[in-house]
């Protein structure tokens, strides 16, 4: 990811993981943009103690557990993103039709307008990479399983939205325009509803407030799936 250069805005790995009585109190954003994420409250958050591939994960409860950053504005760019979260979800409580009241993994706290959700439907897992421009652009990942590792790509390039779960099918969403509001703060385990929460491990997010390039992309997938064992 530092290979990036000016495009990577969040980097987030094991290595700026502060740990505090059980639980993590603070993720050190590794680019150059230096937008950590924090919790103080210690009953709120996540549990030390999960792994991915032997590398220490942050363990979010499905109940309460988040840690919050800056506005959206400070990691992505309005017109463009690409987006990689490896995780590993144990379950799903969202259900509701509408996109951003559902699991949220990384997404904004305001009004939904960004974010990287998780629900259950027609039987199976979805992803949905989501954002609004005064309409709602969600495009619905499929393939994710409860209990195993998964690379997760999300990203836009002005145009179209796409949304994938390891080497599978690419969804997107068509004909999209800028996001709506980037002021709105950003927390990991939760978005625009306060009560539904991500339930299980989050190993590392990278972004970038451009839409990448392939060869970028394919360095990105590399790095993640060599390192924490997920399909790419």
């Amino acid at each position: 990811p530092a290979e990036l250069g000016g495009a990577l805005t969040l980097w987030l790995e094991e290595e700026d993981l502060v740990e505090v009585s059980g639980g993590y109190s603070d993720w050190g954003d590794q680019s150059a943009a230096n937008n950590d994420w924090k919790q103080g409250t210690a009953s709120l958050r996540p549990a030390t103690g999960a792994a991915l591939n032997y590398f220490p994960a942050p363990m979010f409860d499905g109940s309460n557990d988040y840690l919050a950053s800056s506005p959206l504005s400070s990691f992505v760019a309005a017109n463009a993103y690409h987006v990689f979260v490896v995780l590993r979800a144990t379950g799903v409580a969202g259900t509701n039709p509408t996109a951003y009241l559902n699991d949220g993994v990384i997404a904004d706290v305001g009004e939904g307008w960004w974010g990287l959700y998780l629900k259950t439907g027609a039987s199976e897992v979805q992803v949905h990479g989501f954002h609004w421009d005064s309409n709602l652009r969600d495009a619905i990942g499929l393939g994710l399983e409860l209990g195993n590792d998964a690379l997760v790509e999300w990203s836009y390039d002005g145009t179209t939205l796409r949304c994938q779960v390891g080497g599978g099918v690419v969804a997107t969403a068509a004909g999209g325009g800028s996001i709506g509001y980037l002021g709105e703060n950003v927390r990991i385990g939760n978005g625009a509803s306060g009560s539904l929460f991500f339930k299980g491990v989050v190993a590392a997010i990278v972004v970038c407030n451009a839409y990448l390039p392939r060869v970028d992309v394919r360095n990105v997938r590399d790095y993640l799936s060599s390192k924490y064992g997920v399909p790419a």
